[in-house]
């Protein structure tokens, strides 16, 4: 009797484990939308003091997406170094980065303050009230500085405020600054370097009289053809004859130049291979030569160019670099010889696969940004010597997600149009208390990264997890254009935005449909800003997607090419070709001009205070669709710029795309949703 017992109790239990069947879609699954943004900040501009104290900055969605610096001392101690309201943000490219600069070996930090755009100064330790640096009613921007302690002065990019984006110029400037925390004027802030359209990257070598920079002008974008360089300085710090180029110039991209204490300068460029390798200026020399030829490895990150001051490599002492490369979406960390070129890569188990950022807080200790599918994005030190792996700060806060809810990413390359192949990363519907329905095939849900010219992350998804947890298959793609794969696989897209990527994403939906991985009449997309536009572009140009969601995405090139920031005003030449003289071509790609074509269900998501795709471009492909007769939704979210911030509308924009989706795919989701305002929906 008693064994009998014990087999039915097992029986039970065993019963308990087994997976729910229930309809993709309609799995009930941990992974909520406020657990996205409850206690999720975004960790970014990691860097190290002399002193080992490590700075970062986050942003926090629950504090409507204010960014703030954070400190942690050499002890460990984690303070904020300015307290709200203060949002350390620049708007210089409208896409800023680098908002803020170290002084006094970290005792003292400027900073970007986003309403104004002006510089604070505030010592970190002091706890007092920022001081005014620059006005705050000055009409400048600033950002990517590094401090000339020496000279008590700032060097870095300024960028003026103007109506019209051909009335803003940028320049290298230096910034004069007193710890005391006096304001400077007007006549104190000098000109490096000016007469480019655009600047980045400008660096003091260790003696202080020579400056390097990146520059670009119209139509290119940074990841096209930028030059290197290099300005004398006279003892004061001021230009001292013209600059001379240091890179090979042509069809060249080069970044993240850094100077070594004998006077070498390190830089990345694509000429030699193709790919962002590692080149070098010798002391004494005039001309680069390749310290480290990789073909098919890039030296940075996926989002080279759009963020200022992204810095993949870093010395460790005068001959020794510690550098980060990353391959189908594994990184990996090696040291570099200057003068041999001699590459080691470090054998570190413990460390997430996926970095973003590097910063050295000693020769034997590092710095990261790093995360990994199932591993959300944290700063960690790492100790060189042991390998072992320390965590400072987790960009959330929340209990860790259990691996049964998390999908695996898949690298997979696939067939797409002229012989070529492409790039994605397939994640599988996972949850470890459902199953679909025997035989039954998985919606598929195509996400488009934006840019274009960006790419997309393996980092832990909380966004992916989100569907894959509730029945969803995901396709992440890296289409033609992405970074990470190249100059060759990234000029793909020169001239035929709206045709490369869109038959990439096409073809990726089509390839996982056939390998039996999805259901062929369930194949959704989505997409924000570039991705929004190549959303909307598959839907009116192919007939493979049955719904999608454009989140403040383009439909009207023209309206984009006239109505747009400076950064970005002549990217369009590059990727459609130069207007008004390719006016036709404009008008031909723009989803809004083939409205009838559009045979599939829509949601548009956008934010009213976007200034690089204005609401008005949303507003006119509802109008225009709600018009013709299809089902179409729109939620116009108040005090949102581009990309939503808030964790209010972080939460309801991912909420009302699945309300979406199951309205349209006849399921019923697990929890309780606020309606949609679905027009045309029979």
């Amino acid at each position: 009797v008693a064994l009998l017992a014990f087999e039915r109790l097992i029986i039970k239990l065993a019963l308990e484990a087994m997976p729910i069947r229930a309809p993709f879609g309609s799995w009930k699954s941990p992974i909520t939308t406020g657990l996205l943004t409850q206690g999720k900040i975004a960790l970014s501009s990691l860097k190290a003091s002399a002193t080992g104290a490590i700075f970062w900055q986050e942003g926090r969605p629950m504090e409507k997406g204010r960014n703030v610096l954070v400190c942690c001392s050499a002890d460990g101690d984690i303070q904020d170094v300015h307290a709200a309201p203060s949002n350390c943000r620049t708007r210089v490219h409208e896409y800023g980065g680098a908002s803020y600069t170290l002084l006094d070996q970290g005792k003292s930090v400027a900073y970007s303050e986003f309403v104004g755009q002006h510089l604070q100064l505030c010592t970190v330790a002091g706890g007092g009230e920022p001081t005014v640096l620059t006005a705050a009613s000055g009409g400048f921007r600033y950002a990517d500085g590094r401090a000339d302690d020496a000279r008590s002065r700032l060097v870095m990019v300024r960028e003026t405020e103007a109506e019209s984006p051909t009335q803003v110029v940028n320049q290298v400037v230096s910034v004069p600054y007193s710890l005391s925390g006096e304001a400077v004027s007007a006549e104190d802030i000098k000109l490096l370097a000016t007469s480019r359209d655009f600047y980045s990257y400008p660096r003091l070598s260790s003696d202080g009289r020579k400056l390097a920079y990146v520059c670009w002008n119209h139509p290119n974008m940074p990841w096209d053809n930028t030059e290197l360089l290099v300005q004398d300085l006279d003892a004061d710090g001021q230009p001292e004859g013209e600059p001379r180029r240091v890179s090979a110039g042509g069809e060249e991209s080069v970044c993240q130049p850094l100077w070594t204490p004998s006077g070498a300068l390190v830089f990345l460029s694509d000429s030699t291979t193709g790919f962002y390798n590692l080149h070098v200026v010798d002391a004494g020399s005039t001309s680069a030569r390749c310290l480290l030829a990789r073909p098919g490895t890039e030296f940075c990150s996926s989002h080279q160019g759009w963020s200022l001051g992204l810095q993949s490599f870093h010395l460790l002492s005068d001959d020794t670099l510690i550098c980060t490369f990353g391959q189908g979406g594994v990184s990996k960390v090696c040291t570099v010889r200057v003068s041999t070129g001699e590459l080691t890569i470090l054998e570190l188990p413990d460390l997430p696969p996926a970095i973003s950022e590097v910063a050295v807080v000693s020769a034997t200790k590092l710095a990261l940004i790093a995360g990994g599918p199932h591993r959300s994005a944290a700063i960690l030190t790492l100790d060189l010597a042991t390998g072992n792996v320390t965590k400072v700060r987790d960009s959330m806060s929340a209990a860790p997600v259990h691996d049964s809810y998390l999908a695996v990413p898949q690298h997979i390359e696939y067939p797409t149009d002229n012989g070529q192949t492409a790039h994605a990363f397939f994640y599988a519907p996972k949850n470890g208390d459902f199953e679909g329905p025997e035989g039954g095939k998985p919606p598929l849900l195509v996400k488009i990264h934006g840019g274009p010219t960006a790419g997309t992350s393996t980092t832990f998804r909380l966004d992916i997890a989100y569907w894959t947890s509730r029945g969803f298959a995901v396709l992440d793609v890296d289409y033609g254009g992405s970074q990470g794969y190249g100059r060759e696989y990234r000029m793909r897209l020169r001239g035929s935005w709206g045709i490369v990527d869109v038959a990439d994403c096409c073809n990726g939906a089509a390839f996982v449909a056939q390998q039996g991985w999805a259901a062929s009449d369930q194949l959704c997309i989505d997409g924000g800003s570039a991705g929004g536009f190549t959303t909307l572009a598959c839907l009116a140009f192919r007939s493979v997607f049955s719904a999608g969601c454009s989140l403040y995405g383009v439909s009207d090139l023209e309206a984009l090419a006239a109505d747009t920031h400076k950064f970005e005003s002549r990217y369009l030449d590059g990727l459609v070709g130069p207007y008004p003289g390719a006016k036709a071509v404009y008008v031909e790609r723009s989803p809004i001009n083939h409205v009838s074509k559009f045979a599939a269900p829509i949601l548009l998501l956008q934010g009213d205070e976007d200034k690089i795709v204005p609401p008005n471009q949303s507003q006119m492909i509802f109008d225009a669709v709600k018009k013709q007769g299809l089902p179409c939704a729109m939620i116009m979210f108040e005090g949102e710029q581009h990309g939503f911030r808030k964790s209010e509308n972080i939460q309801r924009a991912l909420e009302a795309e699945l309300y979406f989706y199951s309205k349209v795919y006849k399921f019923e989701t697990a929890d309780a949703i606020e309606p949609v305002d679905i027009l045309n929906l029979k």
